[in-house]
């Protein structure tokens, strides 16, 4: 095991919802994200790691998301890029309180 305790690693990609949507485009996020992380949370003891925009680690924690900063941000398509990783027993929160809108 590469770190004792952690049986299950993840790389969740970039999400891109368009521009032309009209409407409450954070509900789509919201869909996008748990079915990403419904996974990785049902299987438990695991770590998900992704490169993000500062933005959407901003948004991550406003939807009560933790994440750990990996190292240091790149320029990457135009906006700031952060490597992160999230444990899964951090997405508890976020996957009961939208368990049952989706």
């Amino acid at each position: 095991m590469l770190i004792p305790d952690v049986k299950n690693f993840w790389h969740i990609g970039r999400f891109v919802i368009s521009g032309k949507i009209i409407g409450n485009r954070i509900n789509i996020l919201k869909k996008m994200l748990f079915d990403a992380f419904y996974g990785p949370y049902s299987l438990g003891s695991g770590l998900v790691i992704a490169e993000c925009d500062r933005k959407v680690v901003n948004t991550l924690r406003k939807l009560e998301i933790e994440s750990f900063q990996l190292g240091d941000p790149i320029i990457y398509l135009y906006s700031e890029t952060l490597p992160i990783y999230i444990k899964s027993e951090w997405l508890e929160t976020f996957i009961e309180k939208n368990k049952y809108s989706q």
